[in-house]
């Protein structure tokens, strides 16, 4: 299978190879018994690539051996046994084959398009697909940079100049053998008229966060392939988890933390923004298909290595884009794993934190022998043990410092406050904090950022927690964004405010206390609102950002149908039924085991004295207000249906309200000793020193 490989370059060398090699696994067919494990998958796949080479080698008009018609058609034949369902492909290679037999006069005919493809082994597997698609076109496929030589660049030179088109996946910048492999020289080499078609190189680690390649500098990883476990793939996870002498049981922990989740996601996010990147130079695009697909199917075996339904998607946008139709029909090539090929299963907190479909617990192969997730940590664990050396060598991987940070994560549970309030703009926040403070003891930490308008993520705040000798009990933060269930707080709270109300004061509080709007009327000031991040602010304020949101919003995305109302960790009030918002939140916390009082003497930081009938800015075009509110106040009617379903199930509601209202009065006349916080003393959060 060597010499197969090495030859490779030379198609009518690597044919001879392939045709000797098939007849060799024809022979210890016959003589072993019982069947090595390894002789299946070296004969399939030593049939698969002589069948494809002598169809490539027909397809492109050269001269052929008499011999070679009818043993890639035995070739084909073979390596359909190997699978118990029948390869679409193959058949139509068949028939490409059987009409060259039946009519050797069209030898010398101009196929209808020359077609050449470059890049990396992802489009070696598409090349197939779109022989498949294109039975009549005649396509020449160049090794991948990597691994052709400077034979294979001279040819590929020669087929771009009499090619009507280029499929290419980018490739770093510089020569290989004196030939440029970029997109544009390659492009500049086609004759006129001819189009390029640019794919993007697909990695999705959002299945795999931990899997990667290691660092091998001194080669001696090289050697051990064969032995790991995934070839040459690695599980970081299972190497920080032998590294620190942990078990497989740990690892298979059903549940695992909700901050552990949330970097799963951030992962997953982070891949596909990656990948979005990447496409921005690209002519056709496969992220939207993987946003929308990955929790109902397989995207890739391992990280780079696409499955049928990936390949399949690219397929059908590059046919799309090409012009010509499809005539293959059905599914190309075979829609089982290929024997060579190892998929990786998916780990039990990854199905958990992305909410993955039943598919993932029997996905997982080796060899077409399934490989599910317990055997496979068993299998790594162990050859992380036996060579400790290779964690050393690879301690500063990013790889093996997230898969510590998921384990730090598992191990040592982050801390938590009882209460997070997200302090919406206007929306009776200060009377709330002057609550906090007396409920609290003054144990309540204001967390903010340098910036007015500037995010605080919570995992900063979550970091900074972790900094202090004494935990507060309680946070407020203007800028904080909501953490996902289980993280930073026991119970997230927040107020709302019917939309028009909250932009009325939020107006009249920067003209007459702030005195920063001048003579500015509401209709401007809505104007101005309208064509920023302010628009459906409280929209903003609660959704939950993802990193692509930071990217493209600086943490204000709106996301509405992220804002989970029914969240047993989050607690929304209205600030017109403040009190019964109160309440409602008591008993909320009395169920969470954490009790406060959060009684209040006075309304605080109100704009109602600035408030008069007579008072005529209020005023905006009813088009302009819709633009600017209507997510929130679309929100504001759900949180008013969560609310009164909260009071519903408050017991003996009115005596609780009648309760509050006497702890109220309490405080009128006995006032606490623990007041607001001046903004000098709230802790400034940079993204730079939360990291």
């Amino acid at each position: 299978m060597l010499e197969l490989t090495n030859s490779a370059s030379d198609r009518a060398e690597g044919i001879r190879h392939a045709l000797a090699a098939a007849s060799l696994f024809e022979t210890l067919r016959d003589q072993l018994e019982p069947h090595p494990d390894w002789l299946p998958v070296l004969e399939e796949q030593c049939c698969r690539h002589g069948a494809i080479w002598i169809h490539d080698w027909i397809s492109q008009g050269k001269d052929l051996d008499p011999q070679w018609l009818e043993s890639g058609l035995q070739l084909l034949d073979r390596m359909q046994a190997h699978h118990s369902e029948p390869i679409e492909w193959a058949a139509t290679m068949a028939d490409s084959m059987r009409r060259r037999q039946s009519a050797p006069a069209q030898h010398d005919a101009r196929p209808t398009q020359r077609l050449v493809v470059v890049g990396s082994l992802q489009v070696q597997l598409l090349s197939a697909d779109l022989q498949q698609a294109l039975p009549d076109a005649s396509i020449h496929c160049c090794l991948p940079a990597s691994l052709a030589d400077q034979a294979d660049l001279r040819r590929l030179e020669e087929q771009l100049r009499q090619a009507d088109g280029l499929i290419a996946q980018p490739v770093p910048a510089g020569s290989r053998g004196g030939i440029h492999l970029d997109i544009p020289t390659l492009a500049g080499l086609l004759p006129s008229g001819a189009s390029s078609v640019v794919l993007p190189n697909v990695h999705y680690q959002g299945h795999h966060p931990w899997l990667g390649f290691a660092e091998d500098p001194d080669g001696r990883l090289a050697a051990l392939e064969a032995e790991a476990p995934l070839g040459p793939y690695h599980d970081f996870l299972a190497m920080a988890a032998a590294n620190r002498s942990l078990t497989a049981a740990l690892l298979l922990t059903p549940s695992a933390p909700e901050p552990l989740l949330e970097i799963l996601r951030q992962e997953h996010q982070a891949s596909l923004l990656q990948l979005r990147q990447e496409e921005k130079n690209c002519t056709l695009t496969i992220s939207d298909w993987i946003a929308e697909s990955y929790r109902h199917q397989p995207i890739t075996h391992a990280i780079d290595q696409l499955t049928q339904a990936c390949l399949d998607q690219l397929l059908q946008r590059l046919l799309t884009s090409i012009g010509p139709s499809d005539r293959s029909g059905g599914q190309r090539f075979d829609a089982r794993t290929q024997l060579d090929v190892i998929s990786v299963p998916i780990h039990p907190w990854v199905r958990q934190a992305l909410a993955l479909g039943p598919w993932t617990t029997s996905w997982g192969q080796r060899h077409g022998s399934p490989l599910l997730i317990e055997a496979q940590l068993d299998a790594c664990l162990a050859f992380y043990r036996k060579y400790p050396w290779i964690a050393a060598t690879n301690a500063d991987h990013p790889k093996l410092r997230l898969a510590n940070a998921c384990l730090d994560l598992l191990l040592e549970p982050p801390p938590m406050v009882e209460v997070l309030h997200l302090h919406g703009f206007k929306c009776a926040g200060t009377t709330f904090i002057g609550s906090l403070e007396h409920a609290t003891e003054g144990q309540l930490a204001y967390l903010e950022t340098p910036k007015t308008n500037q995010r605080l993520s919570w995992q900063q705040a979550l970091q900074h927690l972790g900094t202090l000798p004494v935990q507060p009990r309680a946070i407020t933060s203007h800028l904080i964004t909501l953490p996902p269930p289980g993280a930073l707080a026991r119970l997230k709270v927040a107020f709302l405010r019917n939309p028009l109300a909250r932009l009325a004061s939020a107006y009249r509080f920067q003209l007459h206390v702030q005195l920063n709007l001048e003579t500015m009327s509401f209709a401007d000031y809505l104007e101005q609102v309208s064509r920023g991040l302010l628009a459906n602010y409280q929209t903003r304020h609660l959704s939950p950002q993802d990193p692509e949101d930071w990217e493209q919003r600086q943490g204000w995305a709106a996301r509405p149908e992220a804002i989970d109302l029914q969240r047993p960790d989050l607690f929304v009030g209205l600030v017109e039924r403040y009190d019964d918002s109160i309440v409602a939140l008591e008993y909320q916390l009395e169920l969470l085991d954490c009790p406060l009082n959060l009684a209040y003497p006075n309304r605080l930081n109100t704009t109602g004295a600035y408030q008069s009938d007579s008072d005529t800015r209020i005023r905006a075009p009813r088009e302009r207000l819709l633009q600017t509110t209507e997510l929130d106040a679309n929100l504001y009617r759900r949180a008013a249906e969560r609310l009164q379903e909260r009071l519903a199930a408050v017991p003996n509601l009115a005596a609780r309200r009648d309760h509050f209202r006497k702890r109220c009065e309490l405080l009128r006349q006995q006032p606490s000793p623990h007041t607001i916080k001046p903004a000098a003393s709230w802790t400034q959060l940079s993204p730079a020193e939360a990291g």
